[in-house]
């Protein structure tokens, strides 16, 4: 959130969400949830702006956020459910913001909650790394 507060997103608190959603076990789950995300959020804010702004009336975005909601429990692969999770959450997020504040503050938690997550991972990689050397030069000492 600290990052959020220093960018002065308006809700900083959705970098926590994106950094507990992306963190997995291994990296190489993490960099598959990354890539997810980022696709699926810029094919989300893509869907919601042609379909919300342009085609579908707004007395009719509750109906349809729901209808998403409901076709989207039908899959259980993660890049899917993250189109219909960001159109979703900007419409959520019209109450507070308009459109293009909420886009941009979607995008901008992404990116570091995502930068958040590749930065503990290399600082685990880099931590294990020095205490595999302390440990490979103590065992040495011991012989």
């Amino acid at each position: 959130m600290f990052i959020g507060m220093v960018l002065h997103l308006r809700k900083p608190l959705w970098i926590s969400i994106v950094v507990m959603s992306l963190t997995q076990l291994h990296y190489h789950e993490t960099l598959e949830r990354i890539r997810h995300r980022f696709l699926g959020n810029v094919l989300g804010i893509l869907f919601f702006v042609v379909v919300f702004r342009m085609l579908v009336p707004e007395s009719w975005a509750f109906g349809m956020v729901l209808f998403l909601g409901y076709i989207s429990f039908f899959t259980s692969e993660y890049k899917y459910k993250q189109i219909v999770n960001a159109v979703c959450a900007i419409n959520a997020s019209l109450v507070l913001l308009d459109t293009s504040t909420a886009i941009e503050n979607r995008l901008l938690c992404l990116a570091g909650g995502a930068c958040i997550v590749l930065i503990l991972y290399l600082a685990q990689k880099l931590g294990r790394g020095i205490m595999g050397h302390t440990g490979a030069a103590a065992a040495c000492r011991t012989k």
